[in-house]
């Protein structure tokens, strides 16, 4: 915890060098007067603001430590960044599981709070998001009237529940859903183990689950020739599973996601970065799936960058270590990369 108050103390001293902050009031969807503050380059509010959307998973504190690096690259360009407060860090305002769609509603609130405010009337007010704050962000941007921009880094495009299911089938070896007591993998055929996975998912995305020791004890009976009568790991390591899936997670909403309903209303310039080494939202699947979208609706103002690196881009990720060993080439990740292309993209399409 001291690290991190270290971290967050230093990113607000860096940011301070380059101007000075406004604070704004706005209305959230949940029914309460929330906080924000705009940091403004060189002591005037810019041209363009970037609304940096908040995560249902991560504290306000949390995203704007993850973001401190492109934050000073932004207002050394002349571009203000707009924090504010997430629902996560008030559990009686949250009301429980957080979507992709609250967050996004939280963000076209402080959209239109400053749209409202004399200094933003007539910037280019675009929103940035990362990993599922990115779905967040894209469904913000298509709800608007008239946003400045939108900025992707590593968000699923494909249906989550396809990409849950590479990964997990890809991760077989390396996650322990599936061990006993004695750390070996119960013996199953791998047809077993990828069928039983796609029913859970698309139960929890249809809301199939229902009680849960009755619906694992009927997965296992369905199944237990094949899991060769492992029952009592079978059900704990199952019920690890849902546990995070279900209770941690909401997963529900997020197995349905759809990307392309909000794609095809996007009015505004859109930079979509990927990581070629992400392990937890795969590079291809999803910029292949974006390009066909775009291309299918006529949309043509939007850039892909592929970058040579891994899901958390501006910090160290422990993928690359599991997968590569402790090589000095993999221990740091290419957020030079990663800032200069959001700067460049911007400079060009946004002013």
């Amino acid at each position: 915890m001291k690290k991190l108050t270290i971290y967050v103390l230093a990113f607000c001293i860096a940011s301070a060098m380059y101007g000075r902050s406004m604070a704004f009031e706005y209305d959230s969807p949940a029914g309460r007067a929330c906080r924000g503050e705009v940091l403004c380059p060189d002591s005037v509010a810019g041209n363009v603001v970037a609304i940096f959307v908040q995560h249902r998973l991560q504290s306000e504190e949390q995203l704007r430590l993850w973001y401190g690096g492109l934050v000073d690259n932004l207002l050394r360009q002349g571009v203000s960044c707009c924090f504010y407060e997430n629902r996560l860090d008030n559990p009686q305002a949250a009301g429980g599981a957080l979507s992709w769609f609250d967050m996004a509603d939280d963000a076209i609130a402080v959209y239109e709070a400053l749209r409202g405010m004399t200094s933003f009337k007539d910037a280019k007010i675009g929103f940035v998001g990362a990993s599922e704050a990115g779905c967040s962000a894209l469904v913000a941007a298509a709800s608007v009237s008239a946003p400045g921009f939108l900025v992707q880094l590593v968000s699923p495009v494909e249906n989550p529940l396809l990409i849950e299911m590479q990964v997990i089938t890809r991760d077989r070896m390396m996650r322990n859903y599936m061990r006993n007591a004695w750390g070996r993998f119960i013996d199953m055929p791998f047809n077993v183990y990828t069928s039983i996975f796609q029913d859970i998912l698309q139960d929890i995305r249809d809301k199939k689950i229902g009680e849960r020791d009755t619906y694992i004890e009927r997965l296992y009976e369905r199944h237990a020739t094949a899991i060769k009568g492992e029952r009592e790991v079978f059900v704990r390591q199952l019920n690890a599973f849902l546990t995070v899936y279900c209770d941690r997670q909401g997963n529900g909403q997020r197995l349905a996601w759809d990307a392309e309903r909000y794609y095809r209303k996007l009015e505004c310039p859109m930079l979509y970065v990927s990581a070629l080494h992400d392990t937890h939202i795969l590079c291809f699947p999803n910029v292949v799936r974006l390009e066909k979208i775009m291309h299918k609706h006529r949309k043509s103002n939007f850039n892909v960058v592929v970058v040579d690196a891994t899901h958390n881009l501006n910090r160290y990720n422990r993928d690359r270590k599991h997968w590569e060993g402790e090589r000095d080439d993999t221990e740091h990740p290419k957020k030079d990369e990663v800032f200069d292309a959001v700067m460049r993209w911007i400079a060009v399409n946004v002013g």
